[in-house]
């Protein structure tokens, strides 16, 4: 039971960082669970509130304009996270991850914002998208090189949220896959993933009022603040 309330204690937390900048829930959470548990542990643990506070992000509305833009981009997702599936639960993969995250957003920060044109949006959307599921499939973090992309095209806050939302949601169904073949995602308490949806969509709920109080400049500063937040505490957990 202690442990149960410990996992929706530190889901909450990065619930409500999700609910700011649209992302973060499983790098915030997988810090803390690692200490607790395996890192395929926390990461199958991570599936299902992940999965449905992404779900809730990318269907709260319409997505069929969103998706005809980014589909090439999600279809790398799924090349890539099967393609990576040797790398599932390396050691070494959180710290660089995390080094890449906090040299992104100190480039944010300091006023670096690269731009892509249609041309360029669309030969690069498979390629970011396949190094994204590379990436995930040995830290289960999908960040990069997405959410970079995914800015560079300039979309506006809320669709960039769902987009988010969209990405998150189609990455975890094959890192999903991923676990249930490595017998990982059986090995977790049904208590504790009841209590890592409750802690997530509560700490959703919060963060997403907080975001809609922000202005758009605002937001951009909170969203370069939490990844070099994230990028710090995957190099030092």
């Amino acid at each position: 039971m202690a442990e149960s309330l410990l996992v929706a204690a530190i889901m909450a937390v990065a619930g409500v960082v999700k609910g700011v900048v649209g992302l973060g829930l499983p790098t915030v959470a997988i810090g803390f669970l690692g200490m607790m548990m395996p890192l395929s542990n926390a990461i199958a643990l991570l599936l299902l509130p992940t999965l449905a506070t992404n779900a809730a992000q990318a269907f709260g509305r319409p997505p069929w304009a969103v998706l005809r833009r980014i589909w090439p981009m999600l279809a790398g997702v799924v090349a890539g996270t099967f393609a990576g599936s040797g790398f599932l639960g390396a050691p070494w993969a959180p710290r660089v991850l995390g080094g890449v995250l906090v040299a992104y957003a100190v480039l944010g920060l300091a006023g670096v914002n690269p731009r892509l044109s249609p041309r360029a949006e669309r030969w690069t959307a498979f390629p970011a998208g396949l190094a994204s599921g590379l990436i995930a499939a040995a830290t289960g973090v999908f960040v990069l090189p997405v959410a970079p992309w995914l800015q560079a095209i300039r979309m506006p806050r809320d669709e960039l949220i769902q987009s988010l939302g969209l990405f998150f949601t189609v990455g975890l169904v094959s890192l999903g896959a991923l676990l249930a073949a490595s017998g990982a995602l059986w090995e977790v308490p049904l208590i504790n993933t009841a209590a890592a949806l409750a802690g997530a969509f509560a700490g959703l709920w919060a963060g997403t009022r907080i975001r809609h109080r922000l202005s758009q400049a605002a937001f951009v500063r909170v969203l370069f603040a939490a990844l070099g937040a994230l990028g710090a505490w995957l190099i030092l957990s």
